[in-house]
């Protein structure tokens, strides 16, 4: 009977909306944590894990599963390199009935085919509680881990579609960060971007996420969130982008039903971007590797490659004065400013000059305005901004008068 084996079907459901089956189950815990439990973070659009200082908040719900509680679904989803789709597929699923599928997934479903969409905070729950059990009593331990839990499997669901799921229909106690949130309807433009500088620039882009964080040092290696928001920055040519509203855009540009071809939306703009986002930082490595020291002992602010590529604000006032002047057609002022930091590049070691960007008198104007400015972050993308557009306008390979004019 069903009822004996680890999975049991429920039912099978279409979702017009994103056009993908979803199979109603339930399934025996063990069985359940054994599918997962080497592959909790497999899936990028995940929330966190359950850290250790908010352990608290799930004790109640601890103790109860301890006592049988019935729990809402957890949302999984079929892995793209499970090799059960070649059993199960969306167009096998319509000439199924539900003993064909509860056989098929008894059979074939194997450790490493499901990714959690929502329900990452349970499973970890269930592990506690089989920690806690095995400490204590072996009955109460094979009854927990023989006890069902229901699951909704989603099958064939594109990335799209996971993301409408996730960030639109979830209520999860959990709350997606909203920098998380940026990533990963943007994990597209992140590949593109890596793709388009190994392929037409022979270089390797490392970068650091919500979900994969490491230090953002040394050429090539930035964090994704403010690498978008340039990217934003860079297609609407303004310098203050509300990340709000990046988030809500993005989803209406979600064509659920007819899928977005997103591989192809405005490349040309990602290799601009790609292209003097690695000439910048080739730049900015080869005269600030190391931070640059004031004679007079003054601290300075931006004094490195590091801190200037790690600053959302830099990024985005340099690549939305980029944009402003790509809008306006003004081709020969991009030229300008990319053959200014060509030449630069091309330098050799002895023509090397200490501080050709005139970081150290940018940074007199910035503590100057830091002590004014009443929205400092936006102050600083509004400076940049300014800064490299007037670079740009006049056509002059003097920053001190960039950063003077960029002043006013």
């Amino acid at each position: 009977m069903s009822q004996d084996k680890d999975i049991e079907v429920l039912d099978l459901s279409k979702d017009e909306k994103i056009q993908a089956y979803t199979i109603g189950i339930k399934i025996k815990i063990n069985k359940y944590l054994t599918l997962v439990e080497d592959y909790l973070n497999n899936l990028d659009i995940q929330r966190g894990k359950m850290i250790a200082r908010k352990k608290d908040v799930y004790k109640r719900l601890i103790e109860d599963l301890k006592q049988g509680t019935v729990i809402p679904p957890i949302s999984l989803a079929i892995s793209q390199e499970s090799k059960l789709l070649e059993k199960i597929s969306q167009k096998s699923l319509e000439r199924m009935n539900l003993k064909d599928i509860e056989e098929i997934l008894n059979a074939y479903l194997s450790p490493g085919d499901l990714n959690i969409l929502d329900g990452l905070q349970r499973t970890y729950c269930f592990f506690n509680v089989k920690d806690d059990l095995q400490k204590k009593s072996a009955n109460e331990l094979n009854k927990f881990c023989n006890s069902k839990i229901r699951a909704e499997i989603w099958i064939n669901i594109s990335t799209n579609a996971l993301l409408y799921k996730i960030l639109v229909l979830n209520t999860g106690q959990v709350k997606m960060s909203l920098r998380h949130q940026i990533e990963i309807l943007h994990m597209p433009l992140k590949e593109d971007i890596k793709n388009i500088a190994k392929i037409k620039h022979n270089k390797e882009i490392s970068f650091s996420t919500y979900k994969e964080q490491k230090p953002a040092k040394g050429l090539y290696n930035y964090k994704f969130a403010n690498v978008v928001e340039a990217f934003t920055s860079f297609s609407i040519g303004e310098y203050n982008i509300d990340k709000t509203s990046m988030v809500i855009e993005e989803l209406n540009k979600m064509d659920i039903l007819n899928e977005l071809d997103r591989t192809q939306f405005d490349r040309k703009n990602i290799e601009t971007i790609v292209e003097f986002l690695i000439l910048l930082d080739e730049v900015l490595f080869k005269y600030y590797e190391k931070p640059l020291e004031s004679e007079e002992d003054e601290v300075i602010l931006f004094s490195s490659r590091d801190e200037l590529m790690n600053s959302s604000p830099f990024l985005s006032g340099f690549f939305a004065a980029l944009g402003r002047n790509n809008k306006e057609n003004k081709k020969d002022r991009i030229e300008h400013l990319k053959n200014y930091l060509n030449t630069l590049n091309a330098t050799t070691a002895e023509e090397i000059q200490n501080d050709p960007l005139e970081l150290a008198f940018m940074s007199k104007i910035l503590i100057e305005k830091k002590e004014r400015a009443k929205k400092w972050g936006e102050e600083q993308r509004r400076f940049f901004f300014s800064a490299f557009r007037e670079f740009m306008l006049e056509e002059s390979d003097n920053f001190i008068n960039a950063w003077r004019n960029a002043e006013a």
